[in-house]
């Protein structure tokens, strides 16, 4: 999480300054990491995410789904921020809301 935040405050954007390879290692790293991850990490990863300009579809399946599931899981711990942080990086990647029907429910209900 600390990596892909510390690029996004470089600004690194991902038309080309970071190589395919380089972001396949961080999504398996973030794969593998996520699932530990707190409420202000996994907000933070999809908010850095939207400002490197990760395009949704450009991330690999599971990764998406992993994301979803985890902001999901962890959405009743979120401050105001990480809500936010989550709602704006997702609209930055240009994602479907349609794709992330468990955020909306989970908005919804707070």
């Amino acid at each position: 999480a600390n990596i892909i935040y510390g690029l996004s405050k470089l600004g690194v954007k991902m038309n080309g300054q970071v190589p395919p390879n380089a972001m396949r290692t961080i999504c398996d790293a973030l794969d593998y990491a996520m699932t530990v991850m707190n409420e202000q990490e996994v907000s933070n990863c999809v908010y850095s995410f939207g400002v490197m300009g990760v395009f949704w579809p450009s991330l690999p399946e599971a990764t998406r789904q992993l994301l979803l599931s985890t902001v999901v899981r962890r959405f009743p711990w979120f401050e105001s921020q990480g809500v936010s942080n989550v709602i704006y990086g997702m609209a930055l990647m240009q994602a479907k809301w349609l794709e992330a029907d468990g955020v909306v429910n989970s908005v919804v209900r707070i």
